[in-house]
């Protein structure tokens, strides 16, 4: 079965769900009138380049048995100063537990909201890990949702600034990726596969 018949792009509005078992042209970035709240998820910010590029030795914490390891890092291991990255989503492939994917809103500059689609992936657990380029290089995205299928297979769900969403997957352990597959979407948009062998499995 392909991957355009087994993807269902969800959406959550005003407390519904609505699903469908194909992938569907996206809708037009809707009106705003002045009874609309506030969209918190727009690039605001323009895009700025970079400073320049100065690193320290990242800073792993460890506490009750458990480690915190800093995955957006240059190619040496080395933290990056003044940039910044937050709500990471992780997904583990169920084939292959050592081999993890992560995400997170990867902010290039502190003096700039404007945030990318940051990744990277792991093949020891997590004690190491390979920090990619952004998807996308400067295009506005927030919100990561990642998971993996029955098989290995990661997708990364990313909210553009016009409230739509697209999907991107890996077969490789996030080592790269195809896409983007337009989806409906919201903030916050969610996705989960089904891996449970029952008539629903494979489906997002």
């Amino acid at each position: 079965m392909s991957l355009r018949t087994r993807v269902v792009a969800l959406a959550l509005s005003a407390g519904a769900a609505v699903s469908s078992a194909q992938i569907v042209p996206p809708l037009p970035a809707r009106d705003m009138d002045r009874s609309d709240p506030p969209i918190l998820e727009d690039a605001g910010d323009p895009q700025l380049p970079p400073p320049r590029l100065e690193t320290s030795p990242p800073n792993p914490l460890l506490a009750r048995g458990f480690g915190i390891t800093q995955v957006n890092v240059d190619g040496a291991g080395m933290n990056i100063r003044n940039d910044a990255a937050n709500e990471p989503s992780i997904a583990i492939d169920p084939t292959a537990p050592n081999r993890m994917v992560i995400g997170w809103r990867q902010f290039d500059n502190i003096s700039s909201s404007f945030r990318q689609a940051g990744n990277a992936w792991s093949n020891d657990g997590g004690r190491t890990w390979h920090n990619r380029t952004v998807l996308t290089p400067g295009v506005f995205r927030s919100d990561p949702v990642l998971e993996a299928d029955a098989g290995g297979r990661v997708y990364y769900s990313s909210l553009k600034d016009n409230f739509l969403v697209d999907t991107f997957t890996s077969a490789d352990g996030g080592m790269s990726w195809s896409g983007p597959i337009p989806a409906y979407g919201g903030d916050k948009q969610w996705i989960v596969i089904d891996r449970t062998g029952g008539q629903g499995h494979g489906f997002l």
